[in-house]
């Protein structure tokens, strides 16, 4: 028989990608930091303009540029769901209270090309849930704030 917390459990299988982290504070606090502009640009993308509402494009900003993102779903306080690279996806979402577990769930193309960009990802994602941990108990912000600097030269100051 299966073990039921399995599906419970962060891995990289197949065309998913799923990663958890415990966050401080309450499960209110958590949704600010996912599922607004400000609290998802204070450790992911340097700047979310637009809404988080159903059918509408969100642009994430970067170093290297902006990219838009079409909201397919919104579930308020819980999880909202974006498109991400060509047919993927990605869901963000937060459950519990003290402690509040945060699951990203990124979903990639079933193609060779697709399979690379999750293996490319994957570093990513857990650096990023690393810097909303941080942030999430007040801590410091992991991303760089030298301009001059990028991903291959280091995160941290």
């Amino acid at each position: 028989m299966a073990n039921p917390l399995e599906k419970e459990r962060p891995f990289v299988r197949d065309n998913l990608t799923r990663l958890r982290v415990v966050l401080g504070g309450k499960k209110g606090q958590a949704w600010t930091l996912i599922g607004t502009p400000i609290g998802l640009a204070s450790w992911f993308p340097t700047f979310v303009k637009g809404r988080i509402v159903p059918g509408k494009t969100i642009e994430f900003g970067w170093s290297t540029g902006s990219e838009k993102h079409l909201v397919l779903d919104v579930k308020s306080g819980e999880s909202w769901q974006m498109d991400w690279w060509e047919t993927g996806s990605v869901r963000y979402s937060v459950k519990g209270e003290n402690p509040t577990i945060f699951t990203l769930e990124a979903r990639y193309p079933k193609t060779r090309k697709g399979k690379l960009w999750q293996q490319q990802e994957a570093a990513g994602w857990a650096f990023f849930l690393a810097n909303l941990k941080s942030r999430s108990m007040r801590g410091p912000d992991l991303r760089n704030k030298n301009p001059k600097y990028s991903w291959p030269k280091g995160f941290v100051d």
